[in-house]
Parts: structure tokens; sequence; C-alpha cells
């Protein structure tokens, strides 16, 4: 029943989001390049969520132990890093304009790679290359959309991360679907990505601005530096309950479509979260939301720790907490963007490296006291983070500089 009601309440959010779609092209996107971004980020999001599912049919499939598996999510990630930084860095030339399209290809190739389940090495392979264009994606449509949107932009950023989450409540249930088998599921993400190519070639995202070469970022990390380790911690939690949460379920006896089950639950609620967020951003300043979502995520990762019957419904729930995090660290440094845009490239970057070496270290501690630690340092992880984005509350004036 539970599953059922999330779903409803997430279709009846898409469809009011839908709603707003002709609205939002006022702004400056055209309607193709609105619909295409927003069914590539389904499959950005999809594509995420199988990767967390489907670590325990990759142990068995490849005859590997589960902190060996969760290689592929930093082989993800690194990829992901990768395709940031190749972003900021490919603002002149001819290649500028396909940058999108290059996204998108690298979702089919890397999807495609996986599926072949040729060999370890060939999905490591194919998780990197996936995660290039994730890279790709992330920080040019998202950008896009911010430039474009008008005094709506707010609205259409938010949109896009929920769409994100559509696609990751819909793939846990594919894999279901599907048997249980990632290959079959990340074969559709391949067909539907290449479906998807030709219309990706008429976005073009060249509204960012074009001083993003190295020169400042230097100065720029070391102003930011704790809004950086933020971003990197709150992706890092969020990667790692995606990761290691089906592993740890599986563990205690749940079966591989139960564990799938929460997963999707767990990104039901991010995405309501999202849509959700719109609402809650005109009654709470930014640097609230991300305080309170990462205590509320710090919160149920210790009932989910303390009380292991209470863990699905704790690891479900966090999924909202912990999705207010990302977009209300880029409101939060809002003034800082529009004074100097190379921080939104550092944002992600930070973001990815927490999403590469978290799902390491809590693979390694894994590999040393078991699977009943999973929660243990996901709570760790919050509460280092709610600490840092209190103290951070607390240092930083409104223009979004350190006191």
């Amino acid at each position: 029943m539970t599953m059922r009601n999330g779903s409803n309440n997430a279709a009846s959010a898409t469809s009011d989001a839908v709603s707003e779609i002709d609205a939002l092209g006022e702004g400056g996107l055209s309607r193709r390049t609105l619909m295409s971004g927003l069914g590539v980020f389904v499959l950005v999001g999809g594509g995420q969520a199988l990767f967390g599912v489907a670590l325990p049919r990759f142990s068995e499939r490849f005859d590997l132990l589960s902190s060996q598996s969760g290689i592929i999510l930093s082989a993800f990630w690194t990829g992901a890093l990768c395709g940031v930084l190749l972003f900021m860095f490919v603002s002149h030339g001819g290649l500028q304009r396909y940058r999108i399209a290059a996204g998108v290809a690298c979702l089919s190739l890397g999807a495609g790679l996986i599926a072949s389940s040729l060999s370890w090495s060939v999905l490591l392979s194919g998780a990197v290359v996936f995660g290039l264009g994730y890279g790709l994606l992330t920080v040019g449509l998202n950008g896009l959309f911010a430039v474009s949107g008008g005094e709506r932009s707010g609205v259409l950023i938010n949109m896009l991360n929920a769409f994100f989450g559509v696609g990751a409540i819909i793939a846990p249930i594919g894999f279901v679907l599907a048997q249980n088998d990632p290959f079959r599921a990340f074969s559709l993400i391949s067909l539907v990505s290449a479906v998807l190519l030709p219309l990706s070639f008429f976005i073009d995202d060249r509204v960012h601005p074009r001083d993003s070469g190295p020169s400042r970022a230097i100065p720029l990390v070391r102003q930011y530096s704790w809004f950086l380790l933020l971003m990197g911690l709150a992706v890092g939690i969020e990667v790692s309950a995606v990761g290691w949460g089906a592993t740890f379920f599986v563990s205690q006896g749940m079966s591989g479509e139960e564990a799938g089950v929460y997963t999707s639950l767990f990104y039901v609620f991010f995405t309501l979260s999202r849509l959700g967020a719109i609402a809650l951003a005109t009654r709470f300043d930014s640097q609230s939301l991300v305080i309170g979502g990462l205590a509320v995520a710090l919160f149920l990762f210790a009932v989910a720790a303390l009380a292991p019957a209470l863990s699905p419904y704790g690891y479900a729930l966090a999924g909202g907490a912990i999705a207010l995090a990302f977009p209300n660290v880029f409101s939060w440094l809002s003034p800082a963007l529009k004074a100097a845009p190379q921080v939104s490239g550092l944002l992600v970057c930070a973001g990815m490296i927490g999403g590469i070496f978290s799902p390491i270290i809590i693979g390694e501690v894994i590999a040393l006291t078991g699977t009943l630690t999973v929660f243990w340092m996901l709570s760790a992880l919050a509460f280092v983070s709610t600490g840092i984005a209190i103290v951070l509350a607390q240092r930083v004036n409104v223009a979004g500089d350190p006191a």
C-alpha cells in the first residue's frame, strides 16, 4: 500500500510539473529543448539508481565480494567528475556546440557496455563512460535551464531535478520487472538514449559565461572550501545510501525484489521532496532547508542503525531529507554564483568527488566490520555535514561570502 500511495503521489506531482511546461517555455527554452532535457534527465536518474540495486547481481555474476562490487560506483563517479571538468574546459570551438549531444551519446555507449556483461573490466569501463555523460549533462542542462528560465528559473531547475527523481523511481521498478536482470535494464537505457540522441543535437547550451577557465579556480576553491566540503559530503551520503542500501537489506535476508522496492521508495520521497522544495523555499531560507534536511537524514539513519526492523522505512524516508541538500546549497550561494559562475562547476566537482570516495570508504569499513555498519557510517557522515552547515550558517553573511 505504501508503494502504491508513493507512486500515485509521484505521478500526481509529475502531472502538475508537466502542466507548467508551456509557461516555462516562455522563459527562452523551446518546447523541444525543454522536453528533450527532461527526458534525458529521466535516463540520468534511472541509470544512477540502477547501479545501487544491481550491486548484488554484479557480485553474483562475477563472483565478487560486496566491497569489490562497490568499485563500480566509484568508476561511475570518476567518469562523472571527468565529464564535469571536460564541460568546464571545452568552452571554445566547434565541440562546445555539441556537449549535450556528446553526453547523451556517452549514456548510450556506457549503458551498452554494461549491458554486454562481457567481463568485470568491461562493466567498469561502461560505468566510467556512463558517468562521463552524466557529468556533461548535469552541468550542461542545469546551467542551460537556470540561464534560460527567466524569473521562473527556480521552478525550472527544481522540475529538471524532479524528473531525475522520476527516472530513479521507475528504474528499480523496471529492474524488478526485468526479473532482477541489470543487463536488460541497462540495455533499455542504452536504447532510449540512442533514440533521444538525434534530438539532443538541437540543444544548444552556449549560454554559459565564457570566463570559466582555470585561472580563478584555485582562489575560489580556497574561498568556498567549506561549502565545497559540505557539497561533497551531502552527495556522498546520497550516493552511498543508494549504493549500499540494497546490499544491506539483501545481507539481512531481504529478497532482491524487496530491496528494489525500498530503493524505489527512497527516490519517491526524494522526488516529492524536490517538488515540495519549491513551496518550502517561500517560507524558509536556503541554509535552513540544508540544515533541516541533513538533520532529519541524521535522525532517520540513526533510527535505521539502532532499530533494524525500522531500517527500510528510515532508509526510504531519508531520501526526502537528503534531497534538500544539493539544490539548496546552490541557492544558498546564488549571489556568489552570479559574481563567479565558476563556483557552479566547482560545486558539482565537489559533489562528484564525494560520490567517488564515500562508497570506497564505506566499502572498506564493510570489508572489516560487515554490512551492519552501513547505516552507522551514513549517520556519521550526516552528523559531520549537519555540523558544517550550522557553522557556515553562523559565519556566512547574506551575500554568500565567508564572514
